[in-house]
């Protein structure tokens, strides 16, 4: 698609963004969406390495049947003993954007893993980001039902449609690269016309990039992960 400074955001065009996700990441069966939910908030209120074994304990489920299903997964990262340090989005390893939960800080892979994680773990994320082009800090709270605060006001971030193979293969680097925090659309124009990826690259307002979250949550975990959306930053 042609770069776009701005996006209508209507139904058709989130189907389009959530629907080039690799399938096993969206579709989701009812043991997979527990399991799915159950890594994150587990990292999210350890921030630290998830075994397999607790994830077997805290879900009620054998430790043999979470061992196959996370065999089938991607987008799981692991340290040397095997136990979860990252799943789709969040990390305990530093990396760009910090993730403050409960005053455990994590970070997380891109901006946008930033707006829909809340509602997941169910709870309020304090996020630090820096805007790629100016270097300037851009601080956020997220809970789990709108972004409740920001500064600056005018903050933006960056959104593309993604690649299922290329995501498959290195999520981080094809996708989550790309997906920033910006202090100002001005910024956010500048640095995406300057992308090798500016083709595929959109702006969004937290709060459109919010409501896809919302929506993917939704269809990931179904009906009840389906928050109301703010019309509007608090």
């Amino acid at each position: 698609m042609p770069a776009e400074e701005s996006v209508t955001l209507n139904e058709e065009r989130i189907k389009e963004f959530l629907g080039a996700f690799p399938r096993e990441f969206m579709q989701l069966g009812p043991q997979e969406q527990l399991l799915s939910a159950g890594i994150y908030r587990l990292l999210a209120s350890k921030a630290a390495p998830v075994s397999p074994v607790e994830l077997a304990d805290s879900l009620e489920m054998t430790a043999d049947d979470v061992q196959e299903i996370l065999a089938g997964w991607t987008g799981l990262y692991y340290d040397h003993a095997h136990h979860i340090i990252g799943y789709w989005g969040l990390s305990i390893r530093e990396m760009g954007h910090r993730f403050i939960v409960d005053g455990n800080t994590l970070y997380t892979w891109c901006a946008w893993d930033a707006l829909f994680i809340p509602q997941i773990i169910g709870k309020t994320a304090q996020v630090e980001s820096v805007d790629p082009e100016t270097k300037e800090i851009i601080q956020l709270t997220v809970s789990p039902e709108r972004v409740v605060a920001v500064e600056p006001r005018n903050a933006v971030t960056s959104f593309m449609i993604p690649r299922a193979d290329e995501m498959r293969s290195d999520v981080i680097k094809s996708f989550c690269h790309y997906l920033h925090f910006f202090t100002s659309r001005e910024t956010a124009k500048k640095w995406v016309s300057a992308s090798e990826k500016k083709a595929d690259l959109v702006i969004l307002s937290l709060v459109e990039a919010y409501r896809i979250g919302v929506e993917k949550n939704r269809l990931q975990y179904g009906e009840t992960m389906g928050a109301p959306v703010a019309d509007a930053v608090a």
